[in-house]
């Protein structure tokens, strides 16, 4: 959900056009709802369906969406982003930033993503299938129409960490990921991080 816009942003594996990932601008209006036209997000195909992501930074008013683009399912998949900005009933798109390139993505992996508005960044969590599918988290902060990623933090706790979710607790700025963990029989299993950071400016400045 935008909330600088009122509208609610879907994004999905195009099967009709070469599973292209696609955006679409959605309008609520009482209990209906009408769309705007579908954009292509990326000229390469989403190789894996399940590799999709979006989430809002309201903060900066804008969208952010994580997908897999290119190769083929499982040999040369990169992971990349966009950030999109709604206008009216469409939305358009920033180049595409990678966030992994090394083959990432496994056929039964996800990746999920929430932003923390105290830090003022987004959060993704993903199972990087070029490091043994361990779970990765990686922070990113968006500036105008782009995306820059700080150094992923690999959990080694899980095993192959699939079927991932994540969700912010907005009071205390904690990110819970939840996932099937494949070290202890696939149960379900949860992890808890947080980003570091201050508020601190030349005007809230008391002393040493």
């Amino acid at each position: 959900f935008d909330s600088t816009n009122n509208k609610v942003v879907i994004v999905y594996s195009d099967g009709g056009n070469s599973t292209r990932p696609t955006a679409i601008v959605g309008t609520v209006s009482g209990t209906d709802i009408s769309f705007g036209t579908a954009v292509e997000i990326s000229t390469e195909n989403n190789t894996n369906s399940l590799q999709r992501g979006v989430a809002f930074d309201s903060t900066n008013g804008k969208v952010l969406v994580a997908y897999a683009a290119g190769g083929t399912s499982g040999s040369n998949v990169q992971f990349k982003s966009a950030v999109g900005t709604v206008s009216g009933t469409s939305i358009s798109f920033g180049d595409q930033v990678t966030i992994d390139s090394d083959g990432i993505i496994g056929s039964s992996g996800a990746n999920s993503m929430a932003f923390d508005s105290g830090a003022g960044k987004m959060l993704i969590a993903y199972s990087d299938a070029g490091n043994s599918n361990k779970l990765t988290i990686v922070a990113g902060t968006i500036s105008g129409t782009t995306v820059t990623y700080e150094s992923v933090a690999v959990s080694d706790n899980f095993g192959s960490g699939t079927m991932v979710a994540s969700a912010i607790d907005s009071s205390s700025g904690a990110f819970l990921t939840a996932l099937r963990a494949s070290a202890d029989s696939n149960k379900g299993k949860g992890i808890v991080h947080k980003i570091g950071f201050t508020n601190l400016t030349s005007t809230n400045f008391v002393g040493f």
